[in-house]
This record gives structure tokens, sequence and C-alpha cells, in this order.
């Protein structure tokens, strides 16, 4: 039995037995969360619902864990389940409880212990087609990308307008990875009224070319004189993001590659992330450098014409910031710290470091091998593929400030990963409610609000 501690340290080293009891006759798909604030002793026989072999889990200071409890049983009924017991025992090693002042990781350990709050989630705009991108002009402006049509939609105050804010061309049938692929604004919006898109350039045949991103200027609520910034990029899937210093991001598939292994291949640009100024030029602190190509074949650059053979080779950089990856489908920036963050179709949260390499295709998962840089969070499931993401910023759900809220093609279930207040995730839960309506994107509007897609629609999370 655990001790009730008020305003003290204890050290403690024992086995402690935990009681839950769901709500639901579903149990096998609910998560439980286990949290400092119990005392509960566990029964004094076993009791008939309870595994017999339970699973045990270390836990450390200031975290809180997450169980999923599978609870079929074929001798019992799903009434009876509705109110089953499940027994965890959890190994103890010198656990120090701290109460009464905020410690590291503190504010994680919160977020996560508390239930989430009572959620509805309400349809904002239905009829569409695989909207993949989700970007604000206002609080009632909503742009939506469509990944197979290659329209930008414009949905004021939840009414969507006939016709399309802008439409980019997209080959015919978009397949997975090609068509629109990723929306992003500018930093500077609206005093620079640029919108970036990244989409698949489709040949005169309709099948799939390049992909490149254009810009578009936002005049009377079009979308008009686009301007290819970045051409030439593989034709496979990807995101966009600005960080906070001003740089353009693109996150490059590797799955459209006519090379073998081309996430760990430093000249070509499938499975990395890029970084660009926002006109597309090269950043000159970019950590990678361009093989040295005869000058006859560069385009012009820097008042140098091409094919001027009179210069001696100089050394070019090289839009590549990372390395090593499968599907960048959705990159974040952390508002509290600047730092960059990324989810990838190989099941993973990353922590995105200039000059890094994610190890894609030689490793995957968790691994020991360390000239890799490691995840930060791999998914128990090899089916959930993440997509989509962003840091909470909102007032709507306090307690998720910091969270990073993602997407999955999987189940389509809404995530958020919380973080221990250093640069790890301490756990990943679902937001209740959002099963099969969280594919595609998850945006924040300008007033606090979360808003998400499925393959067909946009949805709302409100409290």
């Amino acid at each position: 039995m655990l001790p009730v501690i008020y305003g003290s340290f204890l050290r403690v080293i024992s086995n402690v037995g935990l009681v839950f009891s769901a709500n639901t006759s579903q149990v096998h798909t609910q998560n439980y969360c286990l949290n400092y604030s119990f005392g509960v002793p566990h029964p004094s026989t076993p009791h008939p619902l309870i595994p017999s072999s339970p699973k045990h889990r270390p836990i450390s200071d200031n975290n809180s864990h997450f169980f999923a409890a599978a609870a079929s049983h074929a001798g019992y009924s799903h009434s009876t389940m509705k109110q089953f017991l499940l027994f965890i025992a959890v190994s103890f090693a010198s656990w120090t409880m701290i109460c009464g002042c905020a410690q590291p990781g503190e504010r994680a350990a919160s977020a996560a212990s508390q239930p989430n709050p009572p959620l509805s989630v309400d349809k904002v705009v239905g009829g569409l087609e695989q909207p993949v991108a989700l970007v604000f002009l206002s609080k009632n402006v909503l742009l939506v990308g469509e990944r197979q049509t290659g329209h930008i939609r414009w949905v004021q105050s939840g009414v969507l307008r006939a016709a399309p804010f802008a439409t980019v061309p997209v080959p015919n049938g978009a397949g997975d990875g090609e068509g629109l692929l990723g929306m992003v604004l500018d930093t500077q919006y609206p005093d620079l009224p640029y919108l970036y898109v990244y989409h698949t350039v489709p040949a005169a045949s309709g099948k799939p070319l390049h992909g490149e991103v254009l810009r578009l200027s936002v005049r009377n609520g079009m979308g008009v004189e686009p301007q290819v910034l970045i051409d030439n990029l593989p034709a496979s899937g990807g995101s966009l993001l600005f960080a906070p210093d001003g740089k353009l991001f693109v996150g490059v598939d590797d799955s459209k590659a006519q090379k073998l292994d081309p996430a760990q291949d430093y000249t070509v640009l499938a499975g990395k992330v890029l970084r660009y100024n926002p006109d597309g030029t090269i950043p000159d602190d970019n950590p990678f450098q361009e093989q040295q190509t005869p000058q006859a074949l560069r385009k012009p650059k820097d008042g140098v014409p091409a094919g001027d053979t009179t210069l001696s080779d100089i050394t070019l950089r090289s839009p590549v910031f990372a390395i090593g990856l499968r599907s960048p489908g959705g990159m974040a920036d952390n508002p509290d710290s600047g730092e960059l963050y990324f989810t990838d179709g190989e099941n993973v949260i990353e922590h995105l470091i200039a000059g890094d390499n994610y190890g894609w295709p030689q490793v995957s998962g968790h691994f020991d091998a360390a000239e890799y840089r490691q995840p930060l969070w791999v998914a128990d499931a090899s089916s959930l593929t993440p997509t989509g993401c962003v840091f909470y910023t909102g007032t709507d759900f306090p307690a998720w400030h910091g969270n990073l809220l993602f997407t999955v093609r999987g189940d389509g279930q809404l995530r958020r990963a919380i973080f221990d207040g250093t640069d790890h995730v301490a756990t990943v839960t679902t937001v209740p409610g959002t099963e099969g309506l969280a594919q595609l994107a998850v945006t924040i509007s300008p007033d606090g609000g979360v808003y998400f897609s499925s393959m067909n629609a946009v949805y709302r999370l409100k409290g």
C-alpha cells in the first residue's frame, strides 16, 4: 500500500498493486492512465478477470505512464466486463515523490495524469477530396488543400465557397505521395501576403513529373500570380514548414526515387528535410555542401553565367538539412523553445537537428546504432503512419500546452505527445471521440481551436 505524503520527501522501494475500473464494454480499446495520485490497495485474492501474468514496467521520477489493457475473456459477458478489475504490478526502483514545488517535467506529468476534459467534435465542412493541408488566413477563413484535385478551397465561417481560392496542377488520378502535398503561410502575413504550396507537377501525359514549391499572392479572396521558387524536387510526398528563423523547410518522401536507398545518399533529395530561404535560394549556413560540379552544368548563380568555363570550380551549398527519412508527413516548431520536430511515416516522432542522420532504411524503430539519431517516440503498431502535426498553443485545453498534436492514417485518431520538460516524449495518448476523423492534417486556429481532417471533411475539437 502506498503511503499518502504531503509536502515532504520519501524514498520508496516496493511493489504496488493498482486497481482500475473500466467504464465501457470495449475495454480492449482503452488506455489507462497511471499517475502519482493513487493509494488504492490491490485485492487480497486474485480477481477472476485479472491477467494471470501481469506486465511489469518501471516508473521514473515525475512521469506518467499509460498501459493498454486487454480484457477479453471467453467466459465473461460484456455486461460483466463493464466493471472489470485490472491488476497491474509495478516494480519500483528507488522512486522519489516530490511535493509542494515544481520540478523538471512536472507540467508534463500533470498534463498526462489529468483526464481529458469533456470533448465534442463538430464537423466544419464536408465533401472534400483528401484535405491534406489546413491554413488559416484569419479567425474565420480557412484554406483547405485537396491532394487529388489540386484545389485550394476557401471556407469562411464554416461555409465552403463554390469557387476555389486557387488550383495547382496535379497528376491525373494522383496516387499516394502525389498531388497537392503541403501549404504554409508566410510568417510575415498579411504584410507579405503569400501562400507557399508544395505539389507534384504533371507531365503532358498526366503522369507525375517532379515536385515543386510555388508561391501564390493572396489578393481579394483568390490565390494569384503563381511563382515557382523550388523545382526539380522528387515527385513524392512531403510537407512544408516555416521555422522561427524565417527559413522554409521542405520534407521529401523517399518512395518515388529512382535510386536504391536514396535516403542515405547525400547527392539526391529524396528521403530528406531540405532548408531554403523564402525566395527559394539556399542559405549559406546549411550543414551540407554539394559535390563539385563542372561550371558548365550549373545554372546562373551569384552573377556567374552558366557555361562559363573560365572560372575554377566552386563548392555550392546543398539544400539538404537532414537525411535518412522515410516519409516526413508533418513538421512543427515548438513555440516555447523554437526547436523543430517532425512525424515520419516510419511511425516515429523525431527532433529535427541540422546535419543529423535518422537512419532509414538501415535502421528503424528503436536501435543501438550510435551513428543515427534515436527517435523520441516509436509507435507500438506498425500501421499507424503519423501524418500532420502541430504544437498546441491555444486556450481551450490549457493542460495541453506544449503537447504535440498529430494525426495518423491508420486508425484516424488524434494523438498528443506529452514532453517531460526535456527533449523526451514522456507518453503519447489518444484524444477520445476522434477515431476515424483525424487522418491527414491538424492545425490551431487564431482563436485557439483544434482543427483536423479526415479523408473527406474538416472537424473542430471542442471542450
